[in-house]
């Protein structure tokens, strides 16, 4: 299955994504194009809504034009989507970040 997105891979690379005893191999082929490597099924209904595909993000940023911070916001977000993700793996996500981020300091 392939959508068009960006998920900063150097081309051809594979990334391995491991949700909710999903996993899934995707690979950037192009500069806004990623393969993922699952059936169409699991694709549609699993990672479809994981990866929040079906929001327009286009249209939340034109509503949030009109507001100065949310603006700004949006434009240094460009490229961002809103996981789907369980409590527990969003919480853990969130400490193995900063633990990174305080070994880069």
């Amino acid at each position: 299955h392939t959508i068009r997105t960006v998920i900063n891979l150097k081309e051809n690379e594979i990334f391995e994504n491991t949700a909710l005893g999903h996993v899934l191999r995707m690979r950037q082929t192009g500069e806004a194009k990623v393969d993922f490597d699952c059936d169409s099924a699991e694709f549609d209904n699993f990672w479809r809504s994981y990866f929040d595909l079906d929001t327009n993000y286009s249209d939340i940023r034109k509503k949030a034009a009109n507001d100065p911070f949310l603006n700004y916001c949006c434009s240094n977000g460009v490229g961002i989507r809103i996981l789907k993700q369980d409590s527990w793996e969003t919480f853990i996500s969130f400490i193995i970040s900063h633990i990174c981020d305080i070994m880069s300091e």
